[in-house]
């Protein structure tokens, strides 16, 4: 499993210790820049146009993928979120909300680990379906459910500039009321086993 930067580490979850899924840390300084103040110095030409596209992420690694693509769940709990996503959602900091880990894995590997927040207020009314969504990406919904508006992207930068990936984004959906925080960890292998743009042919 990749670890995360600083800032988007998992929540406190309670657990078997034993279990062969540990929490994501990186205890590596990092920040949050908007996505309009990404430049080369933060992140590669190669990486920018995948990291930075606010288009469905599903559509293009399924387009990418040669052989399979599929939805890997790592846990899905109600769980605290951390300071860092009650502060973007709004949240209380000790309510809790619906917290699901998935792997999105493409031909064989995982290419990205993406965790998303659905504040409770969110889980309301039809959307009560979303705690059972299975390997269904929630991103695929979003973008095709009407009324759901994506908010600005934020991309985590180490305070080493030369340290390279992985890379991470996140972004919060709205649609009136209701919420919900993604956040996405790219794999390098993303770039290594396939020279060129991986965001071709959207």
């Amino acid at each position: 499993m990749i670890p995360w930067p600083s800032g988007v580490m998992m929540a406190p979850l309670r657990y078997d210790e034993n279990e062969s899924v540990a929490l994501m840390r990186n205890h590596a300084t990092c920040r949050w820049l908007p996505h309009r103040r990404i430049s080369a110095m933060h992140v590669p030409a190669r990486v920018r146009d995948l990291l930075l596209s606010r288009g469905s992420l599903t559509r293009r690694l399924r387009h990418r993928s040669q052989h399979n693509f599929h939805v890997r769940i790592v846990r899905e709990q109600f769980a605290q979120p951390t300071l860092d996503e009650c502060r973007l959602l709004q949240l209380p900091t000790r309510e809790l909300a619906w917290i699901r880990e998935v792997e999105l894995v493409g031909d064989g590997e995982v290419w990205v680990e993406a965790r998303t927040v659905f504040p409770l207020h969110t889980l309301q009314g039809k959307h009560r379906r979303w705690r059972h969504l299975g390997s269904r990406p929630i991103g695929e919904i979003l973008f095709r459910e009407h009324g759901w508006q994506r908010g600005p992207l934020e991309v985590a930068i180490p305070s080493d500039v030369w340290q390279s990936g992985p890379f991470t984004r996140r972004s919060c959906f709205s649609n009136q009321d209701r919420q919900v925080l993604i956040t996405e960890q790219f794999s390098a292998v993303l770039w290594q086993t396939r020279p060129g743009n991986p965001g071709q042919g959207q």
